[in-house]
C-alpha cells in the first residue's frame, strides 16, 4: 500500500507542475525582447504570458461550468477573512464651531474593513490590444508593475471606533471635560487583482522553450473614490452634552470629517493566504515558485523559428553573470566593481562610473549585461 501511495503522490506532484499553458506564441519582436537578458525580458515575459492566460483561464472556466465539471477547480474567489484590515488613526483637533469655549478631540481612533459578502469571485483579466500598447495602458490604471491575470470589486463596509475628548473652557482655561465613543460607518468597495509574478525568463533549446518560475501575488487597493461618505451610527453616551449647551449631533459632521479624511488616502496593502495560494496552484496546475517550460509556437501554432541573423550566443549566457569583483545590479542592468575614492582606469569592455557622497566622489567600473 505504502508503494501505492508514493507513485500517487509522485504523480500528483509531477501534474501539478505541468502548468495549464503548454505553448506561447510570439513573433520576432517578442522573441528579441525575451532574449534580452535584461529587465526587457521579464517585463515582455510577465505581460506574454499574462495576456494569453487569462483568456485561457476564462476559457476552462466556461468549459467546466457547462460541462458542470466539479473535479476540477476553474476559478478564483477572495473570501471574507482575507480582506479584513484594521489600523489606528492619530490623534487629531475637531473643530468645535465654538472656538476656545468648547474644544474636542478624537483619540484612539481605529477604522475596521471587511467585505460584505463572505465570497466574491473574481474575473479573469482579458488584454485585447498588442503588447506594448496594453501594457501602457496596464500600467497607467493599475498601482503594481506586474500585470494581472484576475480582479474584482468587492463590496465592503468600514467601521469607525473613537473616544471623542471634550472641554468646557472659560477664557481659554479647562473647566470641565468629559470623554466618551462615537462609532461612525461607511459603505464602499475594494479592488482586488491576483498579479502574475513570473521570473526568470530564459529562452532553452534555441528557441523550442521559455522556462521560468511562476508565481503570483494578490493585492487590495482604494482611494477616496471607492468610499462613500463616513456617517456617525452611535453617539448617546455623549448626550450629558445637551446640559451645557451642545449637543453631539451638531459635531457629527465634523466627526465624519475626521474619518473621512482618512477613508480618501489611497491604500495598497498584499494578502497573504494560504487557501488563496493553494487555489491558485490548483488553476495554474503548477506550484508557486516552481520551473515551468512553455513550448514557443508562431501565430499559426507552427514551432516559432529562430529569426535570420540571430546568433544563438546572443542570448547564451542568460541569465547574466558578473565577471569576478563584479556586483551584479539587476535593476539597472549593469556589473559594477567599486574602487572607493580612488579614481581609476576601467579594463576595455568597461566605462567609469562616478558617484558623489556628500562631499566625496566614489569610482565604480561598470559593464552593461
Amino acid at each position: 500500500m505504502e508503494q501505492y501511495r508514493n507513485i500517487v503522490l509522485i504523480c500528483l506532484v509531477g501534474c501539478l507542475n505541468s502548468f495549464v499553458m503548454k505553448e506561447l506564441k510570439i513573433d520576432n519582436d517578442v522573441f528579441h525582447q525575451l532574449s534580452s537578458c535584461d529587465r526587457r525580458s521579464e517585463r515582455i515575459g510577465r505581460f506574454a504570458v499574462a495576456k494569453q492566460l487569462g483568456p485561457l483561464l476564462s476559457l476552462n472556466e466556461a468549459r467546466s461550468f457547462l460541462e458542470g465539471e466539479a473535479t476540477k477547480q476553474t476559478s478564483i474567489a477572495i473570501e471574507s477573512g482575507e480582506i479584513k484590515d484594521e489600523y489606528d488613526l492619530p490623534g487629531a483637533s475637531i473643530d468645535t464651531g465654538h472656538s476656545c469655549a468648547w474644544r474636542a478631540k478624537a483619540k484612539h481612533g481605529k477604522i475596521r474593513t471587511k467585505m460584505t459578502k463572505e465570497v466574491q469571485k473574481l474575473k479573469f483579466e482579458v488584454f485585447d490590444d498588442d503588447y506594448d500598447s496594453a501594457l501602457d495602458k496596464y500600467r497607467q490604471g493599475h498601482p503594481s508593475e506586474f500585470p494581472s491575470i484576475a480582479e474584482g470589486i468587492v463590496a465592503a463596509e468600514a467601521h469607525l471606533s473613537t473616544e471623542i475628548e471634550v472641554r468646557k473652557e472659560i477664557l481659554c482655561r479647562k473647566i470641565w471635560q468629559k470623554t466618551c465613543q462615537s462609532h461612525a460607518i461607511a459603505y464602499g468597495d475594494i479592488g482586488v487583482t491576483v498579479e502574475l509574478l513570473a521570473s526568470g525568463f530564459e529562452i532553452k533549446s534555441h528557441p523550442g522553450k521559455l522556462c521560468f518560475n511562476v508565481d503570483y501575488q494578490a493585492t487590495v487597493y482604494s482611494n477616496e473614490t471607492f468610499w462613500r461618505p463616513f456617517h456617525v451610527s452611535n453617539s448617546e453616551s455623549c448626550n450629558l452634552l445637551q446640559v451645557f449647551g451642545l449637543t453631539l449631533s451638531s459635531m457629527n459632521g465634523r466627526i465624519d470629517h475626521y474619518a473621512n479624511t482618512y477613508v480618501k488616502q489611497d491604500s495598497v496593502r498584499k494578502i497573504n493566504s494560504t487557501r488563496l495560494t493553494d487555489a491558485m496552484e490548483r488553476v495554474l496546475e503548477a506550484r508557486m515558485g516552481s520551473l515551468v517550460c512553455l513550448d514557443l509556437v508562431q501565430e499559426n501554432g507552427a514551432p516559432f523559428k529562430q529569426p535570420a541573423g540571430f546568433s544563438k550566443s546572443a542570448s547564451s549566457t542568460c541569465p547574466r553573470q558578473c565577471p569576478d569583483d563584479y556586483v551584479l545590479l539587476s535593476s539597472q542592468g549593469v556589473c559594477q566593481k567599486s574602487f572607493g575614492r580612488n579614481k581609476t582606469t576601467c579594463p576595455s569592455g568597461s566605462y567609469l562610473y562616478q558617484k558623489k557622497r556628500g562631499r566625496s566622489t566614489y569610482y565604480y567600473c561598470r559593464i552593461n549585461v
